[in-house]
This record gives structure tokens, C-alpha cells and sequence, in this order.
């Protein structure tokens, strides 16, 4: 028997369970809708991901699961991600016609360390790095919004506070020009993310700061956009091998924004940047 348990719309949660004597498995997606304003309207967007199967089962009515997710977003623009080898599935729905042309995103990471003497900590004049404080938070919803183009205070604040993580913020007379966190994985390694700044020089000492300051890690992960070629140069400072790549598909439009300022994606599964 299949049975659906979504949970509240701002962050709704498709759990369909196959039950029976012997075992109970379950298929979960993660949809996540969000109020935007892009390009001077409003326009809600869904960004659906994290499908999480037990591998048994895969390709076991998955579909259904998939149609549902796309149906309590009716009105929306979903927005999802794709690995090159599903693709052909993704568009075969027909419900994302729209690929991001402009960039790919790019899966960086590995389980040897990296060293971040390899990264510069020359700053622009009268910039400043400092360690996350409460009283940072809203220069950076500011930042962030500007850069969205949405509000998503919340989420980021919860971000900056999550355990075993460091964020560290870029002023400048006050102002947030940057900030960037790195969190433990789920193999224990330093994954970065956000990393937004206006220079990549801010970019490049806030990864540095970053990775100084999680010395426990067990590798290093970080997702960058292919057309931010600063991003990817400092991916190559590191010597970290790229170990993969995802396109962005969309139901209706594109989500337009400054990508010359993300140097690392907040996390590919749950955000669009």
C-alpha cells in the first residue's frame, strides 16, 4: 500500500511509504517553496530535490512520487537539478522545458586534505574578515537578499548557527560584502557553502579563513557554478579534482542572478544557490 504525509507547504516534505509484512521502505523528496521577487515581479518558485530511494526498490512507482511533487506546486516555477544521465528522464516529463544554457554546476570535492596556505589573505582596501557575530545578520540578510532577490533570513541564520560549522563575514565600513561557511559532511569532510562575496579577493581570504579555522576536516567539498571562473580558480589553488557536474532545469523561466558573486552554492540539494 502507498501512502502520502506531506507536511507544511513552506517546506513540505513527500514521504510515500510501501508497506508490507516483512519490511517497511520508504521514498521521501524534498520540495521547498519559496515568494520571489526576480527581475522586478513576484513569482513563486519551488525548488525540488533529494529523492532518497532504497536502492531495492528503485525504479518501484517512483513516478507517482515524482507526479505528486509536481502537483502541490501547480502555479509554481520548479526548479530542480539533473545529473547528466537523467536528463533525457527529466525533460521526457515535460516538466522542465527550460535548461540553464549559462552555466552548469560543478561538483568539486575529495577526501585528502587540502592546504589553505595555497590561497591568498590579501584583502581589498578597507575591507575586514571577522567571525560570524548576531550583530552581523542584518547587514548579511541584506547582502543575501540583494543577491536572491528573495528573503530568507531565517534559513540563514539557522545556517550561521548550526553545529559543527564556522561562517565568516566580509565588511566594509560596516557593510556585508561577503560571507561564507563551511559544515561538517556525512564523511566527516569540510564542505563550503554559501561562499558569496562582490571581490573574488574577499572570496578567495574568506575560503582561506574558512578552511583555517576547521582543521578537524577529512577532505574538502565545495560546489561552484561553471561560469564563475574565479570560483573554479581557486578550486584549482586547492589542487581539489572535479567529480562531477549537474544542469538546472526549470518548469516555466530561468532564475536570473548575479553569479560572478557565488563562489560556492549554500547546498545543492536544498537551495538553488
Amino acid at each position: 500500500m502507498l501512502t502520502l504525509n506531506p507536511t507544511n507547504s513552506a517546506h513540505c516534505c513527500t514521504i510515500w511509504r510501501k508497506q508490507s509484512a516483512a519490511r517497511r521502505c520508504v521514498f521521501m523528496s524534498h520540495i521547498r517553496t519559496s515568494w520571489a521577487v526576480t527581475n522586478n515581479y513576484a513569482s513563486s518558485h519551488a525548488f525540488t530535490t533529494c529523492f532518497i530511494i532504497v536502492h531495492e526498490l528503485d525504479h518501484f512507482d517512483n513516478g507517482l512520487l515524482y507526479k505528486c511533487c509536481t502537483e502541490i506546486s501547480t502555479y509554481a516555477n520548479l526548479v530542480g537539478n539533473s545529473v547528466p544521465e537523467l536528463m533525457e528522464v527529466y525533460q521526457g516529463t515535460g516538466v522542465f522545458p527550460v535548461v540553464e544554457k549559462e552555466w552548469t554546476i560543478i561538483k568539486n570535492q575529495t577526501s585528502s586534505n587540502v592546504f589553505p596556505e595555497a590561497l591568498s589573505n590579501v584583502l581589498p582596501p578597507k575591507v575586514d574578515t571577522q567571525p560570524f557575530e548576531d550583530s552581523f545578520l542584518q547587514s548579511m540578510f541584506a547582502y543575501d537578499y540583494d543577491l536572491m532577490g528573495y528573503k530568507r533570513s531565517r534559513a540563514l541564520e539557522m545556517s550561521c548557527k548550526e553545529k559543527d560549522s564556522k561562517t565568516f563575514v566580509a565588511l566594509k565600513d560596516g557593510k556585508c560584502v561577503g560571507f561564507g561557511s563551511i559544515k561538517k559532511s556525512c564523511l566527516d569532510a569540510g564542505r563550503v557553502g554559501p561562499l558569496y562575496a562582490d571581490d573574488p579577493a574577499v572570496a578567495e581570504v574568506l575560503l582561506k579563513k574558512l578552511l583555517e579555522a576547521f582543521p578537524e576536516r577529512k577532505g574538502f567539498a565545495m560546489m561552484t557554478l561553471s561560469s564563475n571562473v574565479h570560483a573554479n580558480n581557486l578550486i584549482k589553488k586547492l589542487s581539489c579534482p572535479t567529480t562531477g557536474m549537474c544542469y538546472r532545469l526549470h518548469s516555466l523561466k530561468r532564475l536570473i542572478v548575479d553569479t560572478k558573486r557565488i563562489f560556492a552554492q549554500s547546498d545543492m540539494n536544498f537551495s538553488p544557490f
